[in-house]
Formats: C-alpha cells, sequence, structure tokens
C-alpha cells in the first residue's frame, strides 16, 4: 500500500513539472509571435504615430497657440 502511495506521489510531482514545462513553452511561443510582429510593423506605426502628431500640431495652429 505505501509502494503504491509513493508511486502516485512521484508520479503527480512529475505531472507537475509537466505542466509548468507546457505553459513557460506556450509563454514562450506568444512572447515570440509579439516580437516577430512587432518587428514586421514597426515601420507602419512609426508613419502612423508621425502621421498623428503631425494632425494634432495642426489642430494646435488652428485653435492659436
Amino acid at each position: 500500500m505505501k509502494e503504491a502511495l509513493t508511486h502516485l506521489a512521484i508520479r503527480g510531482l512529475g505531472r507537475r513539472g509537466q505542466g509548468m514545462v507546457e505553459y513557460l513553452l506556450m509563454i514562450s511561443v506568444v512572447v515570440g509571435v509579439i516580437l516577430v510582429i512587432g518587428a514586421l510593423f514597426k515601420p507602419k506605426l512609426a508613419g502612423v504615430f508621425q502621421q498623428i502628431m503631425k494632425m494634432i500640431e495642426g489642430a494646435i495652429r488652428q485653435v492659436g497657440g
């Protein structure tokens, strides 16, 4: 009986460690995808921010600031 409980306890610990590794792998994949998408869209985002700044500056000039 004691051997069976020990076996189940050891088996449960292995699964918990396996689950943690799986979560870490998933997080790594998500972070990698985010980095790749960020690198691909960086030039476009810079242009969008410049366009927004020009619009804000134009609005400030119209107000008389």
